[in-house]
């Protein structure tokens, strides 16, 4: 599940990769062209020579030294943040991890840190506030002159492109309400009373293998982002299991979803876009263009200052952040149970399947995706899920990650599973929410073949 405009629940699909064979090796289209190459449905193992099982359309790997778990690696080079984020990610997990399944105490609290944070992010409300009071001493001591005036209207243009910037939704997001989902809000609304907060505001159904959480506006409205995709290969309980991730961030105290650090960091990411210049001598310019690097390299530092800055109030947030994706995993198991919250966890491992469902659709955007992804889903093989599951144990923790791996997750229920399960979603009543969805899904559909139309030819 995936943050969306800084305020948004995270990204609960866990890592992505793309299940494709490695440069150079044979490519199985088909188990009769599998065996009309070996005459048996094997490959060879690069490492140990051992054969291996292989599942036509999947990639072939060695359950005993490990090989092609991981068949696609970065190769890139990695800016020092990236190489950062990824060598103190692991560590800070681990240190986090350990804390959790000792302590249990999953409820952020206040840690230097977060001081730290909260300090920085007023720090930048301030500034903004600063030149409001500015143009008013302006104003008051200059009097209503033509300098004053001009004084004061240049110092409130800047607080206005200084101004905290609040989750929107998109122009394509189409708020549903509870008149038009009355099976799916009567759900979230059980949810919510279990847990004792605030009830959902509003739904947003897309074509995503995703769900999400935010808060909008002044009047923090809460929305719920739901791909219908992952909805439909869910079991009854399972589904309780995501919406009860959802709903439980309003409830969990995650700092960078509060409006002090959340609108910060949403402020400085806005103030980069705007200051980071396009170019810093323009060519076509000429010498007007040579004449503006100077300026130019002025805003770039500035940009990159509004970034680091925004990037330091995420980094002291990161832990209890971290944390608060531990409750909300918690109280999700309360609502659903533990077996079906860490069922829910396998499933949003199948990102591989639903992107070469997404290439499909690109090729043939009038078939019934939702449909055609529930039969791929089916057909998974045992041997593909488990190389799924590997994988995540490989990949490390990173210190821009929005979630715990999915390992130390699925670890702190087994250790200390809620004891309780409030809510129970029968098949029926299930089979009505799926009733009701059914008419939003060619909509959601459209959405997601025009976006991959428009990938597959940029």
């Amino acid at each position: 599940m995936t943050d969306r405009g800084g305020d948004r629940g995270a990204d609960d699909t866990g890592n992505e990769y793309r299940a494709v064979f490695p440069a150079g090796s044979p490519t199985f289209g088909s188990a009769s062209s599998l065996r009309s190459r070996s005459g048996s449905s094997t490959a060879e193992c690069r490492h140990c020579r051992r054969p291996v099982p292989v599942d036509p359309g999947y990639s072939p790997w060695c359950d005993r030294c490990g090989w092609n778990v991981q068949p696609v690696r970065e190769r890139q080079k990695r800016s020092l943040h990236d190489r950062l984020n990824r060598a103190l990610g692991p560590r800070s997990a681990k240190s986090l991890y350990d804390e959790v399944v000792r302590g249990r105490r999953l409820r952020p609290t206040l840690t230097l840190s977060s001081i730290l944070a909260f300090v920085l992010a007023s720090a930048v409300h301030g500034l903004t506030l600063s030149f409001v009071i500015l143009a008013a001493v302006v104003l008051v001591g200059g009097g209503l002159s033509v300098l004053s005036v001009v004084a004061a209207a240049v110092c409130l243009g800047i607080a206005w492109l200084l101004r905290p910037r609040l989750p929107r939704l998109s122009e394509d997001d189409r708020v549903l309400s509870r008149e038009q989902l009355p099976a799916t809000f009567g759900l979230l609304d059980d949810i919510a009373a279990s847990l004792k907060t605030r009830r959902i505001d509003g739904v947003v159904l897309d074509a995503r293998f995703n769900a999400a959480f935010t808060q909008i506006g002044w009047r923090r409205r809460r929305i719920v982002f739901i791909g219908l995709p992952l909805l439909a290969v869910l079991e009854p309980q399972e589904r309780v299991a995501l919406l009860g991730h959802e709903v439980a961030h309003g409830a969990n105290g995650d700092p960078r979803r509060t409006f002090l650090a959340g609108a910060a960091i949403d402020s400085l990411v806005t103030w980069y876009e705007l200051l980071y210049p396009d170019e810093l001598a323009p060519p076509e310019e000429g010498v007007v263009g040579l004449a503006a690097l100077p300026a130019n390299l002025m805003l770039l530092a500035l940009a990159k200052l509004a970034y680091g800055t925004a990037y330091l109030v995420a980094l002291l947030s990161w832990r209890e952040s971290q944390r608060a994706e531990y409750l909300a995993d918690h109280l999700a198991a309360t609502v659903a149970g533990t077996p079906a919250t860490i069922a829910l966890f396998e499933k949003l491992h199948l990102t591989s399947t639903y992107e070469r469902a997404v290439q499909g659709l690109a090729v043939n955007p009038d078939k019934d995706f939702v449909a055609e992804f529930q039969q791929r889903v089916a057909v998974v093989p045992d041997r593909e899920r488990e190389r799924m599951r590997r994988l995540a144990r490989l990949e490390g923790a990173r210190l821009d990650a929005t979630h715990p791996p999915t390992p130390d997750r699925v670890g702190a229920l087994r250790q200390h599973p809620p004891s309780i399960q409030l809510v129970t979603l029968s098949h029926s009543r299930s089979q009505q929410i799926d009733a009701e969805l059914q008419s939003f899904r060619a909509a959601a559909q459209q959405r997601l073949a025009d976006e991959a139309t428009d990938t597959l030819y940029a």
